[in-house]
């Protein structure tokens, strides 16, 4: 369907909940017949299984103990050999809210405790704990926690847990998550 509008040839527009896109360089527009989401060309983790990496150290995010509640959730280097427990199962609710679980059904969860350097870490916890995952760059990701400032960190140099800091900018807050399923 064809539209003559009085726009600027090189511009989108957004009309009556339709995207409309210029057909050509001249004046018609042609109008898609697809409403917009407000979700519209928003970038977005597909739920599914992962292996999730530290865009700075290569470390990977692996349960310490597949079975037990409180282990603090560290990362290791992998080679070669994948470890079947570093694949992880990163699901969305309706809110936009993530969670990440272990294959032992356990979610990477804030500790709300400090670790000997004064840095709160994350665990793995039962329940299903939620996060939101924000673009920091073309296919990196921040781990952030839902009502608060604070960015999941590879603390890589002291004791190879993920810990909670401000700066969401930081490289060690920028994760891949490379699809494994």
């Amino acid at each position: 369907m064809e539209h003559l509008h009085t726009v600027r040839n090189d511009i989108d527009q957004y009309h009556e909940g339709f995207v409309v896109r210029r057909k050509t360089y001249k004046y018609p527009l042609q109008v898609h017949s697809f409403p917009v989401s407000p979700t519209f060309n928003i970038m977005s983790v597909t739920p599914g299984i992962y292996l999730i990496r530290n865009r700075k150290t290569g470390y990977y995010i692996v349960p310490n103990n597949e079975t037990s509640s409180g282990d603090a959730v560290t990362t290791i280097k992998i080679g070669d050999q994948v470890p079947k427990e570093a694949k992880l199962t990163v699901s969305v609710d309706q809110t936009g809210a993530y969670t990440i679980k272990s294959d032992s059904n356990l979610s990477v969860a804030d500790s709300g405790k400090t670790d000997s350097n004064g840095k709160r870490y994350l665990e793995w916890q039962e329940g299903d704990y939620k996060w939101s995952l924000k673009a920091a760059s073309t296919g990196l990701w921040n781990i952030k926690l839902v009502n608060d400032p604070k960015f999941a960190a590879d603390n890589f140099t002291i004791a190879r847990n993920v810990i909670l800091v401000e700066n969401g900018g930081a490289s060690e807050t920028r994760w891949e998550f490379v699809n494994s399923g």
